[in-house]
């Protein structure tokens, strides 16, 4: 049994340490279990069993297969109640053939990729936003106030007067837009100003 119970925890690709954590065991107990040199109480064996659905049968005697259920057979449930396309079965098939260790790596590596692809969604519309600053008219000024000088709309830069035409904003990182979003309403305040003091003139 000693020989099984080492199975078991490389097969979760488990240190001696984290695989006793589970069962409220040290890692010296679970070493001298497996070196033969303590016996398992029935406490632990069923412990183990729940925490690692093993088939109680094939840890006893070796017979039958480690666990309760065939990833196979598993899969095989959810692929019936939710209807899984075969990519998504094969998919989901190798991913519960890895052990811990390797699915943490897998889930690290998706959550870098997520965190990553947010990254760029939130420099996409910051960069937006800063290509939507206000008019003049839409700022509450006077209609007068749009005779102001705009800007050349055969220039190489965008209406804000900031982002170069043709810029992939969703190609930008934060701190990129973040800029451009501040020199945009900068660019803003400085037009609405100057359109202000018109008016004023005129006014006078």
């Amino acid at each position: 049994m000693n020989e099984r119970i080492k199975y078991i925890r490389k097969d979760q690709g488990l240190t001696l340490e984290k695989f006793g954590e589970r069962l409220g065991v040290t890692k010296t107990a679970i070493s001298n279990i497996e070196k033969g040199k303590r016996n398992i109480s029935e406490q632990l064996l069923l412990s183990i069993c729940r925490e690692y659905h093993v088939n109680e049968t094939w840890l006893r005697t070796g017979a039958g297969e480690p666990y309760k259920d065939s990833i196979g057979s598993i899969v095989q449930k959810m692929a019936e109640e939710y209807n899984l396309r075969d990519l998504e079965i094969t998919v989901l098939t190798e991913y519960l053939k890895l052990n811990e260790s390797q699915r943490k790596a897998c889930m690290d590596y998706l959550e870098n990729v997520i965190i990553a692809q947010s990254k760029k969604r939130t420099a996409a519309a910051i960069a937006m936003s800063a290509l939507d600053a206000p008019t003049t008219a839409e700022a509450g000024f006077p209609e007068n106030a749009a005779e102001t000088p705009q800007a050349d709309v055969g220039s190489s830069e965008n209406a804000a007067g900031n982002t170069p035409a043709g810029t992939d904003v969703s190609q930008l990182t934060v701190e990129e837009a973040e800029e451009i979003y501040k020199s945009s309403l900068s660019t803003a305040r400085k037009k609405d100003f100057t359109a202000l003091n018109i008016t004023k003139g005129k006014e006078a």
